[in-house]
């Protein structure tokens, strides 16, 4: 997902959802993409830390976050590379 927001920075995103009744919207992709880590992935990485005394297995959400970052990072590195098409070695 880091990878897609370095990438594509500009891209909207058709979103369905309902409150009482079905509804679309239209969003651009790097706030959606700010919702999902900050809200989802953030939030539930740090409540998962008060929640280690339960001793149960659950989602590795600071593992998510690294590969938000490591996707960004690797994108932003290969950038530089010339990129070969896989076909033209044939």
């Amino acid at each position: 997902m880091g990878a897609y927001l370095v990438k594509f920075p500009h891209s909207r995103i058709t979103t369905v959802g309902w409150f009482i009744i079905l509804f679309s919207l239209e969003l651009p992709a790097w706030l959606l993409l700010l919702l999902w880590f900050i809200g989802l992935q953030f939030f539930s990485g740090v409540g998962s830390i008060a929640d280690v005394a339960a001793q149960r297995g659950g989602v590795a959400y600071f593992a998510h976050i690294g590969g938000f970052f490591a996707g960004m990072l690797l994108i932003l590195v290969s950038a530089g590379r010339a990129s070969a098409s896989p076909c033209a070695a044939i």
